[in-house]
């Protein structure tokens, strides 16, 4: 247990994913993510916020312990008051003073981690070309979230092989905004990875993009066995 006790949680250490529900303590303190590795991604937000004075809190381990993002348009915040400076351990999440995540009001986390053959959360440069980067996954996506970190009132986006099961894949949509799905330029998926045909700043502008991307199928069994080729 951390210093924060959990008020509900559901764990599956073999996803590496838990979703983690507590009432904040309005101090520095410590929160159980239940997972078996420190989480790489999370994100959560205030269960209370009646008003809509708070924000969306998201740590991506490609930023680090010193800032935040929101699901807006902005770059990276840093303060102390989101994480205490400190990264997550195998076994609990620092959390600060920051109202976005530590009032005394019921709070919401969903925490993952990278899982071979399963997900990936990491980062790549743009090269603002249509000869974009490509990413290893390890995994065919099924879906991919990118933010561009550097360059202010870039989108957060999201591409899927559900809506736009062919390459190119060019259907987006936008966590950050009320807008209907577009379409870009867009990217190809392969079956152990990504790339990019887009030059838009969002995706590959000339700065660093941070991704979430999950599998359609995951390429290691999870309880010991092979997976099934799809």
């Amino acid at each position: 247990d951390g210093t924060i006790s959990l008020t509900g949680a559901s764990v599956g250490t073999k996803q590496g994913f838990s979703i983690l529900k507590y009432t904040g303590s309005g101090s520095n303190g410590t929160i159980a993510h239940g997972l078996s590795q420190a989480p790489d991604f999370f994100f959560g937000r205030d269960l209370e916020d009646t008003g809509g004075s708070r924000d969306w809190i998201i740590y991506h381990k490609s930023i680090g312990n010193t800032g935040r993002l929101k699901f807006t348009n902005g770059t990276t915040s840093t303060s102390s008051t989101f994480f205490q400076d400190t990264s997550p351990t195998n076994s609990l999440i620092t959390v600060g003073t920051s109202n976005d995540i530590n009032s005394t009001n019921d709070y919401v986390l969903y925490c993952w981690h990278n899982v071979p053959g399963l997900q990936k959360f990491g980062f790549y440069e743009g090269n603002d070309s249509t000869d974009g980067p490509y990413v290893e996954l390890g995994f065919r996506p099924a879906m991919i979230m990118v933010k561009n970190i550097d360059q202010s009132s870039q989108d957060w986006k999201i591409y899927d092989a559900a809506r736009d099961p062919n390459n190119i894949v060019t259907q987006v949509l936008y966590p950050n905004l009320t807008s209907q799905e577009d379409a870009n330029t867009g990217l190809d998926f392969y079956a152990n990875g990504f790339k990019w045909r887009d030059s838009g700043d969002s995706q590959n502008g000339p700065a660093t993009i941070i991704y979430a991307a999950w599998a359609e199928a995951p390429t290691i069994g999870m309880y010991g066995g092979g997976a099934n080729g799809r």
